[in-house]
Formats: structure tokens, sequence, C-alpha cells
């Protein structure tokens, strides 16, 4: 009885030896020797394949480069307005778009022997049975990463500009005394001067009237300044002002070196003379110019006279 039982003990263990395969103990080892293993290493060309295989290859997106070029076009135009605006530079405009997503470029098609031996498993996923036996025989995955490629996309903007024309400069000569200039003292008040260099430089706007160069706001207006006492307005190169000062209404304008400017008026206050014609000055007052009621002269007692209005000379000042 004794031997019949230890015979079927021996006859047991030798039937598990029976089921424990060479190939079974390596399944748990790191690396299984499968066909996709051994289809791997049936030759050395197969494993040198699988450096290719492992190779990832990583391509930045191409970079664009909006680059906007502005074209300013000047349109020159006659009509001087109050002030001469500047013209502000255009600048070029450089802008990068948002950083875009790399992509990443692997192996998808499988070597002709890898379908048979890498699929005979029944494995979902024989590029990664592939990859796996690659490793086991120690072919690791490299990555390598492309130069970014870079784009440049160029548009051009046309900015028109107006610019005005510079224009003619003038000095107002008296037409009384051909002698005399007009210059503007401290106050905005109109004087006559025997220095021709010394006259303020005016041009004549759109609407025939003289303007301050430099300060193309102002204007001649009138003030009402009774002195002397028969002048009543006395004449300012001012902003106008409907609340504070009387605009002055020539008939006759000019826009040449030579040309008569004049045949003047301008509505006062209600004080006896609520229109005065023509101006008038009194060396007496320091040659201030007034416009005068009626065309008559100032009461000055050193000479003063009246006249109808100026002759435009080219100023050659700065």
């Amino acid at each position: 009885m004794t031997m019949v039982k230890n015979y079927l003990i021996a006859a047991a263990m030798a039937a598990c030896a029976t089921a424990l395969p060479n190939d079974n103990l390596l399944a748990r080892a790191d690396c299984n020797r499968d066909n996709c293993f051994r289809g791997v290493i049936a030759s050395s060309s197969r494993i040198a394949g699988c450096s290719s295989y492992m190779a990832v290859t990583v391509t930045p997106c191409t970079s664009t480069i909006a680059d906007t070029a502005f074209v300013t076009q000047t349109a020159t135009v006659n009509n001087f307005p109050m002030k001469r605006a500047a013209i502000a530079p255009e600048l070029e405009a450089r802008q990068n778009p948002p950083s875009c997503v790399f992509t990443t470029n692997t192996p998808t098609v499988l070597p002709a022997y890898a379908t048979t031996a890498c699929v005979a498993l029944g494995t979902t996923a024989p590029a990664a049975r592939l990859s796996s036996a690659c490793s086991c025989n120690g072919v690791t995955a490299s990555t390598t990463t492309l130069p970014t490629p870079t784009t440049t996309v160029t548009s051009t903007s046309t900015v028109t500009a107006t610019a005005y024309a510079t224009p003619s400069a003038f000095v107002l000569q008296s037409t009384g005394d051909q002698s005399l200039y007009v210059t503007v003292d401290g106050t905005g008040a109109l004087v006559l001067t025997h220095d021709i260099t010394a006259g303020t430089p005016f041009y004549i706007d759109s609407s025939g009237q003289p303007r301050n160069l430099h300060d193309p706001t102002k204007l001649l207006v009138d003030y009402y300044q009774p002195t002397p006492a028969t002048a009543d307005n006395k004449v300012y190169n001012a902003v106008p002002d409907a609340a504070a000062n009387y605009p002055i209404t020539c008939q006759t304008h000019a826009r040449n070196d030579g040309d008569y400017w004049g045949n003047c008026q301008a509505s006062g206050p209600p004080n006896g003379n609520p229109v005065v014609y023509g101006f008038g000055t009194c060396p007496n007052e320091g040659y201030y110019v007034y416009m005068i009621p009626n065309n008559s002269n100032v009461r000055c007692w050193d000479g003063g006279y009246a006249f109808a209005g100026f002759f435009l000379r080219a100023y050659t000042g700065v």
C-alpha cells in the first residue's frame, strides 16, 4: 500500500514538470521571449531596424511673423488752417502670433515580419509588442526635435496724411505812411514801426483774413478803447471773441507781394459810433493803430492821420 502511494506522488510530480515548459518559466521575466521577441533577434538587420522604428520625430509648428508696412501718402492742400498740424510718422508694426502646439511623429507601419510574429499572440497592440521586443534587445526610443520653421506674412496699409502748404508771409505796410510797418506788442496791440525787420509776419487765410504766422488763432480785431478822444476802437492781433472784441470786415483782399488789403470796417459798441471805418494812428500815442469813425483823422497833437489799409510786403525774416 505504501509503495502504491509513493508511486502516485512521483507520478503527480512528473505531470507538474511536464506542464511547466521553459518558455512559460521565461514569461515570468521582464522580457517575454515570445514570437515577437524571437522575430526581432532573428537577424542583426532586424535589431538595427528597431532603431528607426523606435525613433520619434518632433516637428515644431511653423512660426508666422505678421509684418505690416505702413505707407504714408501725403495730400497737400492750400486752404491754410487755423494751425498747421504736425504729421506724426507712421511706425512699422511687427507682431508674432501666440505659440502653437508641436506635432510628434512616431512610426506607424510595422515591419513585414512583425505583422505576423507580433500579431500571432492575439494582442490588439502589435506596435506596442514590437517596441517592447526592441527594448528587450537594448534598443531604446530616441527623440529628434527639428528646427522651428518660420514664415513671414507681409501686408501693406496706406495712410493718407494731410499736409498744408507753407503760406506766403507778409509784413503789413501802412498806406498812409509807407515807411511804417505793423508790429504787435506784448499785449497784442498793433503798433506801427519804421523798422521793417521788426514787423510781425502774417499770412492770408482762405477767407482773405490776415493771420499771425506764429499763432494762426489770432486775427485783426478791435476793442472799444476810446483814446485818443476821437478814436473809439484800438486794433489788436488776438483770438476773435464775440463777447470781448469785434471782427474787422474788409472789402479788398490780397495774396501777393505789393497788393493792397483794406477798405475795412468794424461794428463797435453803441457809443455813438457803432460802425468805424479805416484805420488811424497818433505818434504821441505811440503809433498804436485804431479803427476810426467815418474814416476821419484822429485828433492828435503830433500829426496823427488816417489810412485805408495796408500793402502786403514779403516777409524775409524767420
